[in-house]
């Protein structure tokens, strides 16, 4: 059985990608984007580094990426009392703006995902993958610690 949470999982995660570009194909942001504008929103503040740690993705490339949102006007960054070198990013107005509006479009998309779904289903589902979520990332994180504990 365990095999067969694996396979789906992997098509699930699949399925999602390729939702998700369908959804955003009219969004100003990309599906890349909204991860890195909905990572700033959830911590308000947050230095390179720290979204780097977080979306398990290089330095570099969230450099590049928040340069680029910041170039669209839809983040800030503002200098860091604690490190001087290393700036927090935050949303602007208007990133916060984009993000609403692209989230509402694709939370109705999703409510179309569920007709005959209850409420308590979803609800059920949200722990479940939150539960695994979570197992997963302290899995993650012992394996970084001890990478011949397996």
């Amino acid at each position: 059985m365990s095999i067969r949470l694996l396979e789906e999982v992997d098509a699930l995660s699949q399925a999602v990608e390729n939702w998700r570009q369908i959804v955003l194909r009219e969004s100003p942001l990309k599906p890349d984007e909204m991860a890195f504008l909905a990572r700033v929103a959830s911590v308000g503040q947050a230095t390179v580094p720290a979204i780097a740690r977080a979306q398990g993705v290089s330095r570099q490339a969230v450099q590049v990426r928040m340069d680029s949102l910041a170039k669209r006007r839809w983040v800030a960054s503002t200098p860091n009392p604690a490190h001087r070198r290393s700036p927090l990013f935050s949303l602007t107005d208007r990133g916060r703006g984009v993000l609403e509006s692209v989230r509402a479009d694709e939370l109705a998309a999703v409510d179309r995902l569920r007709p005959g779904t209850s409420d308590q289903a979803v609800r059920d589902a949200i722990r479940v993958i939150a539960a695994w979520k979570e197992a997963l990332n302290d899995e993650s994180l012992a394996h970084e610690r001890d990478p011949g504990s397996s």
